[in-house]
């Protein structure tokens, strides 16, 4: 995992690059955001060859009233869950399946619209993966020396 740090205008972003997870585990990504008195939060996914689609928008104030995300896109709240803090915002995704698997970043909105660098989001196949052809042969070969040997 790697952290990157970049700085756009007045908004200041920390991003995970990339998560590797499994299905049926839960991901949380967070982005650092500047607003000082009111504006919008985003979370948006980009999927391999696709435009980026809107997931979610929170308005965000500076009394941090609880306001109710509205999500886009068939995305629902009881797979994905944005919260705001003060000085971050998170899109947690419970249970993650192959096609959570995409690019994740969030934007907000004050007098411009200032993006974060996003995360990358590869969720593998299976816990245990195969193995491959040749861990096979390399196994058969392992077992047949010891028959062979003793």
């Amino acid at each position: 995992m790697q952290t990157i740090l970049h700085v756009l205008g007045a908004l200041c972003i920390i991003s995970i690059s990339s998560i590797q997870t499994h299905p049926g585990q839960s991901v949380t990504m967070w982005c650092p955001h500047n607003i000082h008195v009111t504006g919008n939060l985003y979370w948006f996914k980009q999927s391999d060859g696709a435009v980026p689609i809107t997931i979610v928008q929170m308005l965000y104030t500076e009394s941090r009233q609880k306001v109710e995300p509205n999500y886009f896109n068939n995305f629902r709240k009881d797979h994905l869950v944005m919260d705001q803090y003060s000085k971050n915002t998170s899109l947690t995704i419970k249970k993650v399946n192959i096609s959570d698997s995409g690019f994740y970043f969030c934007g907000a909105t004050g007098y411009d619209v200032k993006f974060g660098n996003g995360t990358r989001l590869e969720v593998k196949g299976n816990v245990c993966e195969p193995l491959s052809l040749y861990s096979n042969f390399y196994l058969l070969f392992i077992a047949l020396f010891f028959s062979l040997c003793h």
